[in-house]
């Protein structure tokens, strides 16, 4: 699935307030590390510059357009480094 990795980063840093002031107080390029980034999200990740998570979501959004990136299911996410679970009018 497309960015998957951004999506959980961002869902962490919402739940995780001491995930979320590394991820804006320079420890990004440690804490990143867990996630499994492509090279390109890397750089976009290491290169927003932001002082809250609504800033740096909304450079990865401006991002994400500018990539035209394709679209998903909605998924529920479980944990840093689990993948999503696609939700299905079954569940």
């Amino acid at each position: 699935m497309a960015h998957i990795a951004l999506h959980n980063m961002v869902a962490t840093a919402l739940v995780d307030l001491e995930f979320c002031a590394k991820l804006l107080n320079g420890q990004r390029p440690t804490i990143i590390t867990e996630f499994d980034l492509t090279e390109a999200e890397r750089e976009v990740v290491l290169g927003i510059r932001a002082d809250t998570i609504e800033e740096f979501a909304a450079g990865l959004v401006e991002w994400l357009e500018t990539e035209k990136a394709p679209s998903y299911p909605v998924t529920a996410w479980s944990g840093r480094r689990t993948s999503a679970r696609v939700l299905t009018a079954a569940n």
